[in-house]
């Protein structure tokens, strides 16, 4: 953990190894692992909240960054038809 201080305010950083071994190969969609790390804590936030809009629920299956709002990653694979 790192403390960086920038106009006055203090950051931490956190730094994480992202390791192969962390995901099974057949579980990951995408090379970037920044992205397969976000996918996968979207997946399990899901798994025990239910997003909402104005009270209703809200099915979400993909997520962009805030640096990149055109590029959209599936959270999910494609099914086979």
């Amino acid at each position: 953990m790192k403390k960086e201080k920038r106009n006055n305010q203090s950051d931490v950083i956190f730094h994480y190894t992202l390791q192969e071994k962390d995901m099974p190969e057949d579980e990951r969609i995408y090379e970037d692992k920044l992205v397969e790390l976000f996918r996968r804590q979207i997946i399990n936030l899901l798994d025990v909240v239910e997003l909402s809009y104005k009270g209703n629920p809200v099915n979400v299956d993909g997520f962009s960054f805030l640096s990149e709002r055109g590029e959209t990653y599936r959270l999910y694979r494609k099914k086979e038809t």
